[in-house]
């Protein structure tokens, strides 16, 4: 059996799935291609990372609206799936937006030449106001704009409340203590927007993160204000302690990510929770990497949030968050009114999708992290091997042990940096390539060059990215659950 068949330039990950949420990119040249919009490169995608790339289903429907209104190209047309999104959108841009309600969406007509394109641009995407792919589908459906809908298994007895007591009994709270939102960079930004407005009172909106956080997080984050606190070095206790100590008065909250996304660091959580408690300062932890079935966060954190697109779904086909309000939190019944405002409910179709695929969470998740553990081990002996990123490494080793659900010493998640050219093992490995991570099988990306090209092209911001231990060449494994012999095989034969 080949268990990493090459996908071609520009394919659906997975294959032949019109709601892939990743495209392969399984050559270096197709990722630098990619980023400097080559018109040859961009007309093969067929797929993308949907807040940074329009699904197939949601471009006709942005087609037929322009057809029908007779739009010129030099405007731009961005779908929102409600109202509400819209006038939050309206509030962060300081002004009215040109829309059209049409089919139950809200369309956004905007001059491309706008001073506020790009910003309105970026703001959607932070906010992660997308519309579902399958909601596209099912209305060019029911209008027989297409002839029928793409089949998968899904599960429509009671499937919200499936995914919620999947997820209360892994955290350990109720499944009214958890909220579902369209994306994990929805409940991101709905459990700060949240903490925020139930601090105005007596604070002014600076944040504290802490590590280097995944590229919407961090943009979230900075959004809100120039002067929120950034430390990069999770480790870095008396930093943040001294920090603290001199300005709890004018800070809202503290975000983090458990394990970080991509240094894969572990702060110590138990020291930090009770250092968030002396100032009175709400946790919010996106435990995305960790996963509930490998780390205890929510004893730790006010509110945990996780990107169910990863490896709750485990085959990258469906968008999806959730928020976990911790249920000792003192606001925690506030919060959770007061989210409501800021959420973007899921698609009924994506909710029966990941009913379906989140019974599998538990065994899949534990079958990748041994694997990665394994793994793991072989790069270290490897004479390619220049550095590995990987929660068993320095201090995040003992942090991790302190929150650890099992035995497995990390997560299905690893960066290696090869000694020489990246480009030339990034071509040679078999694995499918593109964005996204928590997959069932192993994925991998050039993580720098796909988050953050922009930086790679000034000497200050690749010296902005080694001063902060982010190696440019880093290649990102999400280690699927495939036999751990092939996986090594694929490095063995490099």
């Amino acid at each position: 059996m080949n268990y990493f068949p090459l996908i071609p330039t520009g394919e659906f990950i997975p294959q032949d799935n019109p709601h892939a949420v990743s495209v392969s990119l399984p050559f270096f040249q197709d990722i630098i291609d990619y980023e400097e919009e080559k018109p040859a490169l961009l007309q093969q995608m067929r797929s993308g990372y949907p807040r940074f790339f329009v699904n197939g289903f949601v471009k006709q429907i942005i087609l037929k609206f322009r057809e029908e209104n007779v739009i010129s190209p030099e405007f731009e047309i961005f779908v929102l799936p409600n109202e509400r999104i819209l006038k939050i959108i309206e509030n962060k841009i300081l002004q009215p937006l040109d829309y059209s309600e049409k089919w139950g969406l809200f369309f956004v007509k905007i001059d491309k030449k706008d001073k506020i394109f790009k910003a309105l641009k970026k703001i959607i995407r932070n906010i992660g106001a997308i519309v579902s792919s399958r909601r596209a589908e099912d209305l060019l459906y029911d209008k027989n704009w297409i002839g029928n809908r793409f089949e998968e298994e899904i599960i429509t007895e009671n499937a919200p409340n499936k995914i919620k007591n999947s997820l209360a009994k892994a955290y350990g709270c109720k499944p009214s203590d958890v909220l579902l939102a369209n994306s994990g960079t929805n409940a991101v930004f709905a459990a700060i927007e949240t903490i925020l407005r139930l601090q105005n009172k007596s604070k002014n909106g600076k944040i504290v993160q802490l590590g280097w956080l995944y590229l919407d997080s961090q943009e979230i984050i900075q959004n809100y204000d120039s002067e929120c606190y950034v430390q990069l070095n999770a480790h870095d206790k008396n930093a943040l302690e001294n920090y603290l100590e001199n300005n709890y008065q004018n800070l809202s909250c503290v975000v983090t990510e458990v394990i970080t996304n991509p240094s894969l660091q572990c702060v110590d959580l138990p020291w930090l929770r009770e250092l968030c408690l002396k100032y009175h300062l709400p946790l919010i932890v996106d435990s995305t990497l960790g996963t509930p079935y490998l780390v205890d966060v929510l004893p730790y954190c006010d509110v945990a949030v996780e990107s169910l697109t990863k490896f709750a779904s485990g085959n990258a086909d469906v968008l999806m968050g959730a928020v976990i309000v911790n249920p000792s939190f003192e606001r925690g019944k506030a919060f959770l009114q007061t989210s409501e405002d800021f959420l973007i409910l899921p698609y009924q179709r994506d909710v029966e999708r990941l009913a379906f695929e989140i019974s599998g969470y538990e065994n899949r998740v534990k079958q990748a992290a041994e694997n990665a553990h394994q793994l793991y081990e072989f790069l270290k002996k490897q004479d390619f091997t220049a550095k590995i990123y990987a929660v068993q490494e320095g201090k995040s080793r003992e942090n991790y042990k302190k929150i650890a659900k099992t035995s497995i010493p990390g997560v299905p998640l690893l960066g290696l940096v090869f000694k020489g050219n990246i480009r030339a093992y990034y071509d040679m490995l078999p694995f499918a390539k593109g964005p996204s991570l928590g997959t069932e099988f192993t994925l991998a990306m050039a993580y720098v060059y796909l988050a953050h090209y922009d930086l790679l092209q000034t000497e200050a911001g690749i010296d902005y990215l080694e001063k902060n231990d982010l190696n440019p060449n880093l290649l990102r494994i999400s280690v699927g659950a495939e036999p751990i012999e092939e996986i090594l095989k694929a490095f063995k034969n490099l």
